[in-house]
């Protein structure tokens, strides 16, 4: 074979492979321009995905927004008393009685021993009234016609834990009535079953406590007394310490919804008593100073608790810190057979007229002022009644033995 054939195979050999070369170039170009279309429309997938993931999220947010906007507060307190219509009707209630209603949902009356007086006051009434229909007796009848009576003032303010022990005592003495009893002479005897329950539980056991308080003042040394808020047998306990000659000045500490101590506050000085008024938060400066602490009560639980206004257990807890004595005043028909651990569950919600005035306040906002609390038995000192001054722990006992 010639050098000029060799020469021309060769070429043809080069010629063939830079054709393969060329073919798998070309090849390799369309994969990648088939590769970087995938991306891009992957990339396209995913804007649009997040995209419509962004506006879901927009969608929620407003939603949520907008449910938010129409929904009530959570409130720890939706349980207790709101105002109700009573089930009896108006022509069963009697008008000493819904004036008696209309009185104690204004706060018009306030305190335990007041509401108590102005119950029985009224439901006298209602028994002197009160003319059994034919067919019955008194003794069974009565109580259908008290009922009414008692849920209309329910319905204007819950009724306080003495104001049922008080309703209770008046319904066992109704069942007691002899059956054959005339029915003047059983309204006359009922009539007068309640003067003594008033005369005995309330005011001769006020009189008592007054005696039993003087004795833990000195007669030579001044003292400095803390009180809180307004109690009436505190109040009287006091203009009676004044008229004895003891030697002493008054701190009175209020807080709201009620601000009672002004009450106080003008009640002392009109007797000439020298007082100090100051805030429940302002309390800690002054405490230093103070020899004794007299507290009111709404109700002395079993366990030795006390259940007073609202800010009671605040100043009890401050005096034992601070190693001042605190004697709570009540009288024994308010010892009740019952255990409170905390103040939520049993309580009383302060009207609307009460609440703080507060300009821009959103409608989200919720204010609520709960009316009292639970004092534990380890910041009180002791319990001062008619019966004597008791430790807390001896509270169960004096009910056990039935002399209360």
């Amino acid at each position: 074979m010639s050098s000029e054939q060799k020469q021309k195979k060769i070429n043809q050999k080069s010629e063939r492979r830079k054709q393969k070369v060329e073919a798998r170039g070309g090849d390799s170009r369309e994969q990648a321009q088939q590769h970087q279309q995938q991306q891009q429309q992957q990339q396209q997938q995913h804007h649009q995905s997040y995209g419509s993931v962004k506006s879901d999220a927009a969608s929620v947010a407003s939603y949520t927004t907008a449910a938010a906007s129409h929904v009530t507060p959570a409130s720890p307190f939706r349980h207790l008393h709101k105002p109700q219509s009573t089930s009896a009707k108006p022509e069963n209630v009697h008008p000493q009685i819904s004036r008696l209603g209309a009185l104690l949902s204004n706060f018009s009356i306030v305190g335990a021993n007041a509401r108590t007086l102005a119950l029985m006051s009224g439901l006298k009434l209602v028994i002197s009234s009160y003319s059994t229909p034919a067919g019955t007796t008194l003794s069974r009848n009565l109580l259908s016609a008290i009922s009414p009576q008692i849920s209309h003032l329910e319905s204007c303010r819950p009724k306080s834990i003495s104001n049922g022990s008080a309703i209770r005592w008046l319904k066992l003495q109704i069942a007691n009535i002899d059956p054959d009893m005339d029915d003047n002479d059983a309204r006359n005897h009922l009539c007068m079953l309640i003067d003594y329950y008033v005369r005995d539980r309330v005011t001769f056991a006020g009189e008592k406590i007054v005696k039993n308080t003087l004795s833990k003042l000195s007669d030579t040394t001044h003292s400095t007394i803390l009180v809180y808020a307004r109690s009436s047998i505190v109040e009287k306990t006091l203009i009676e310490a004044k008229k004895a000659g003891k030697l002493f000045n008054v701190i009175i500490a209020d807080a709201k919804p009620l601000n009672e101590g002004k009450n106080m506050l003008t009640k002392l000085t009109e007797a000439g008593i020298a007082c100090t008024y100051t805030h429940l938060t302002a309390l800690q400066s002054l405490l230093p100073t103070v020899t004794m602490t007299l507290l009111g009560a709404h109700a002395v639980l079993a366990n030795g608790a006390v259940y007073s206004r609202v800010g009671t257990a605040s100043v009890a807890l401050l005096s034992k810190l601070h190693d001042v004595p605190v004697y709570t005043l009540a009288e024994s028909y308010k010892f009740v057979d019952r255990v409170m651990l905390d103040s939520i569950t049993t309580n009383e919600l302060a009207p609307e007229a009460f609440r703080l005035d507060v300009e821009g306040l959103g409608t989200n906002a919720r204010q609520e002022s709960v009316l009292y609390d639970v004092t534990p038995a380890k910041f009180i000192s002791d319990v001062i009644s008619e019966l004597g001054a008791h430790p807390p722990a001896s509270i169960p006992a004096l009910m056990f033995r039935g002399r209360v």
